[in-house]
């Protein structure tokens, strides 16, 4: 939610489109599918990625963050089977190394 760039009033319903829309345009990584369907898959990518971020980077950084998660799934999307997993293990280390907080 953190990654969310602006508030959005309403009830559950309005709230649950939002969201809904928000993930989708993520997970379909700027594809012009007609039946898009997010799968388990997708968000074990998203919390692998996230998980190891800082609190306080997600919330300084939330734009830049948001751009290069759609950027992954892109690339991943957009790449032969027989390289995902190598593509997807570079990308993960370099977003990791991109929003780590440097030791003082």
């Amino acid at each position: 939610m953190i990654l969310l760039d602006r508030n959005v009033e309403g009830g559950k319903e309005e709230l649950d489109k939002f969201y809904g829309n928000e993930l989708n345009l993520l997970f379909k990584a700027q594809r012009q599918v007609r039946s898009f369907r997010r799968t388990k898959q997708d968000f074990y990518i998203l919390w692998r990625l996230l998980n190891p971020l800082n609190l306080e980077m997600v919330k300084s950084e939330r734009l830049k963050i948001k751009q290069d998660l759609k950027n992954i799934f892109y690339d991943l999307r957009n790449t032969s089977e027989s390289f995902t997993k190598d593509l997807f293990r570079s990308k993960a280390q370099e977003f990791h190394e991109k929003y780590a907080i440097n030791p003082r």
